[in-house]
């Protein structure tokens, strides 16, 4: 059943989208601002990370690019 799932979350590139149920807990533990910016962001079933480094704009990062999360 479990892999009958990930094939259904298969992008065209080969890629498994995420979990829609941990990329909910992920934004819940985001400070709201950032939390509603990466909410709007393309291709969220392809979030690999979102980086918080002290001194540094967030950015989010995908199988092939990287965004700055703005407000």
């Amino acid at each position: 059943m479990a892999e009958a799932m990930q094939e259904l979350r298969r992008s065209t590139n080969g890629l498994t989208d995420a979990d829609p149920a941990e990329l909910d807990l992920l934004f819940q533990a985001l400070p709201p601002h950032l939390n509603r910016a990466v909410k709007r962001l393309d291709h969220q079933g392809l979030l690999l990370e979102v980086v918080l480094d002290l001194g540094r704009e967030p950015e989010a990062r995908f199988t092939r690019s990287s965004s700055t999360i703005r407000r």
